[in-house]
């Protein structure tokens, strides 16, 4: 190992002739979130919900001949700080900011060279930051490998910028050796990039263009061999839209679908799609043989104006009453991906959409206010009309916005949300959701009987998740209890599906205790025969 106390040091081609250079690659601590499901992970033993696939990435594009390399997750483990390595690689989301910064101080201190990728790299660091010796901009598949020779050169450049997406068919498989697997609860594999959509508010198409790029059935087999090799038994599609391109979407899952079911042990797949998976009945279908059973849909509004105002047009074809229904059938669970807040909406809003998910039956919603993220058309257009209000410190849109509303003031978007996510996540019209849900999913199939997560592989591991999911719920005061009861029964009722029902009551416990932590949901006990629910004008009239 090199040390570098003078940093000139770190590009004298002398140093870095004797022996291989060592990274530590690290994903600094993503803190509680609503996409990780970090409220309710405790329940099932595991630490986080799954890899971040870039460190896996790039450390399976590294010449061993030339460079040991080592990952580190913060969510799973502790950092070494002290490590001895030569180059420190950080990956960063807007959500890790703070953090990472406070990492690479660290690790500059010691005399570490710091470099930094990711989103937030690419939307806000092309200028460079005095605590990042590189900054890489854009994926990284083309520019890492030039960085790693130009080190081993002495030659190094402070910024790498890949300004086209590059193929990604040659990409070998993650390095998930190189992971504490037994710490999350599913393994991470990404199938394609992009989207073809251009939703004015979202940052896939920033990041990743409008172009589908996919791997190769061949490549997408052997990450699946390797994950199942590791213990994983449930698999994240990381996908931002997995169904971009229908047609190759049909092959790839038709592809997952014949690999599963060859297996002894087959998969369950969770993924993200469009709405179109239930207008093309036939890849709807082909989804419930795969098992790619739990999907995040960006349903978004049932307000027709508001989606044609963000250019979400793909929603509109869409009858969604009917295309959810029809993936229930198939036995695909939709968790909806909800806003409020669009330049269309008024205060009518939150009694809407509250009313619409609940006809919709969708137990799990990620619901929002609506935010501007960089690069996006939205933030420009706000900037352009005044109503973008900053915000570094938006670390999500559970709680907050940087939207300025346009029919509604800021604290009637605030406070009306607030009064929503009260109804959604009220345990009657949870377990309303639940029944209507399960009403229309079908038999198990075959395949799906044979299917066991790897937590019920272990008899007592599972018994001590669900005594944990017990102790919950009955000590959590006589709401919870009363919501207790009546789910065992439901799941009495409908015990070929108790595994998504007990996913259910486990992810309410996530989102409950979300809104509690942000201060949206009251944490208060009540008798459930005599409770009501303020109006949602009396509830605009409250101190946020």
């Amino acid at each position: 190992m090199k040390t570098h106390n003078d940093r000139q040091a770190l590009i004298d081609p002398t140093v870095l002739s004797s022996e291989k250079s060592s990274l530590y690659l690290v994903n600094p601590c993503s803190g509680s979130n609503v996409a990780g499901l970090t409220e309710c992970i405790d329940l099932l033993g595991y630490r986080y919900l799954c890899a971040n696939l870039s460190l896996p990435t790039l450390a399976a594009m590294v010449d061993e001949s030339k460079f040991d390399v080592a990952i580190c997750d913060e969510n799973v483990d502790d950092i070494d700080f002290d490590r001895p390595c030569d180059i420190v690689g950080l990956t960063i989301y807007h959500y890790q900011r703070e953090r990472t910064f406070e990492i690479a101080r660290e690790f500059r201190k010691r005399g570490r060279l710091v470099i930094v990728g990711g989103p937030y790299a690419t939307q806000n660091l092309q200028s460079g930051h005095p605590l990042f010796d590189v900054v890489f901009c854009g994926e990284a598949e083309l520019t890492w490998p030039q960085f790693l020779d130009d080190y081993l050169r002495g030659d190094f450049h402070s910024l790498y910028q890949e300004r086209d997406h590059p193929d990604i068919t040659s990409l070998p498989p993650p390095r998930f050796d190189l992971m504490r697997n037994e710490r999350y609860l599913l393994g991470a594999l990404q199938c394609g990039r992009g989207c073809p959509h251009k939703c004015d508010f979202c940052t896939c198409t920033v990041l990743y263009g409008r172009t589908m790029r996919y791997k190769t059935n061949d490549q997408i087999i052997a990450e699946l061999e390797q994950l199942h090799s590791l213990g994983y038994r449930s698999i994240f599609l990381l996908d931002d839209n997995l169904v971009g391109d229908r047609m190759r979407a049909r092959e790839v899952v038709t592809a997952i679908r014949d690999w599963n079911e060859s297996q002894a042990e087959p998969v369950m797949f969770s993924t993200s799609a469009s709405i179109d998976i239930g207008t093309q009945s036939d890849l709807g279908k082909l989804f419930g043989e795969a098992l790619i059973t739990n999907v995040f849909v960006g349903i978004e509004t049932p307000n027709k104006e508001s989606l044609s105002g963000a250019g979400k047009h793909q929603n509109l074809r869409s009858d969604v009453q009917r295309d959810v229904e029809l993936l229930h059938s198939y036995g695909v669970d939709i968790a909806a991906g909800i806003i409020v807040g669009f330049d269309d909406d008024d205060i009518s809003i939150f009694h809407r959409q509250a009313a619409f998910l609940q006809e919709l039956s969708i137990p799990v919603s990620f619901a929002g206010m609506m935010l501007a993220p960089d690069g996006t058309e939205l933030k420009e257009r706000l900037i352009r009309e005044g109503r973008y209000l900053g915000g570094e410190e938006v670390k999500d849109h559970t709680c907050n916005t940087n939207v300025r509303p346009k029919n509604m003031t800021y604290d009637q978007l605030r406070n009306g949300y607030f009064w929503m996510m009260n109804e959604l996540y009220d345990e009657r019209n949870f377990l309303e959701r639940v029944r209507g849900a399960l009403a229309r999913f079908p038999e198990p199939s075959a395949l799906a009987r044979r299917y066991k997560p790897r937590e019920m592989r272990d008899p007592l591991k599972f018994v001590s998740i669900m005594a944990r999911l017990l102790s919950y719920y009955i000590t959590g005061g006589s709401t919870l209890r009363w919501l207790l009861w009546r789910y065992l029964l439901v799941i009495l009722k409908y015990r070929r599906q108790a595994a998504v029902a007990i996913y259910w009551l486990i992810a309410f416990k996530h989102f409950r205790e979300m809104l509690i932590r942000n201060g949206v949901l009251k944490n208060v006990d009540f008798d459930d025969t005599t409770c009501e629910n303020r109006d949602v004008e009396e509830y605009y009239s409250a101190t946020p």
